[in-house]
């Protein structure tokens, strides 16, 4: 199982420096996982995690207390899939900006 890490500050989600994003293969099935490191602001918040794939929106996935959460293989059938983080906390929404990541691998 592969790792793709993330810093959410905020609004903004980016990944995080550590983690090597190289020689992702398009395709691949229930072996890409995200984790997400977040600012103060989302303390109290639901947190889920929402990706798109050629324009077409995937089920959002729950991002449990450890921070984890499965990227869903609609997502990774392409080169490219887009990333974002949404909190629900009472009566207050919080959003980041979209992220896109591009499966490089062969």
């Amino acid at each position: 199982m592969k790792i793709l890490k993330f810093i959410v500050d905020g609004q903004q989600i980016k990944k995080d420096p550590e983690c090597d994003f190289d020689n992702i293969v398009p395709g691949t099935t229930g072996y890409l996982s995200a984790h997400f490191t977040f600012s103060e602001d989302w303390n109290g918040y639901a947190k889920a995690a929402g990706f798109w794939s050629n324009g077409n929106e995937c089920e959002p996935q729950i991002i449990g207390l450890d921070g984890l959460c499965d990227i869903p293989a609609e997502a990774t059938r392409n080169k490219r899939f887009e990333i974002i983080v949404m909190g629900k906390r009472a009566n207050s929404r919080l959003v980041t900006g979209k992220m896109e990541i591009v499966q490089n691998g062969r």
